[in-house]
């Protein structure tokens, strides 16, 4: 699973240089949550994809992102195993991002805009007798 870091607007990734083996890290599928524990965490060349193979036996999930900020000469890729049975407690977290709205609407507005300018630009005035 891929994701960004350093956008002003959402979290995304970018705390994933803070984890450390042993935290736990919720991912919500289709209105189930689902709960990993941390196994392993390394810095690797984007060329080094050894991390990345799948294990047989193993259920694992590996998160991927460039590092550092700005520079993107890395990747992070932390690996972590399925807490069994699910916690009870899982997908209560308060401090989730929801889903930007606002973007919506803007780009709706925007869009409208636009093909109203080109719609009455396209209409040719009627001629005046």
């Amino acid at each position: 699973m891929t994701g960004h870091r350093g956008l002003p607007q959402a979290a995304m990734f970018t705390d994933l240089d803070k984890v450390t083996v042993g935290d736990d890290i919720e991912i919500d599928v289709y209105g189930q949550t689902l709960v990993y524990r941390i196994i392993d965490s390394s810095v690797v060349l984007p060329t080094e994809t050894a991390l990345l193979r799948p294990q047989a036996g193993h259920d694992l999930i590996s998160l991927v992102n460039c590092t550092p900020i700005g520079v993107n000469s890395h990747r992070i890729i932390v690996t972590a195993e399925p807490v069994l049975p699910t916690p009870a407690d899982a997908g209560q977290s308060v401090d989730s991002i929801g889903f930007p709205w606002w973007a919506l609407g803007l780009g709706l507005s925007a869009t409208g805009c636009l093909w109203y300018v080109f719609y009455t630009r396209s209409q040719k005035p009627a001629a005046r007798v």
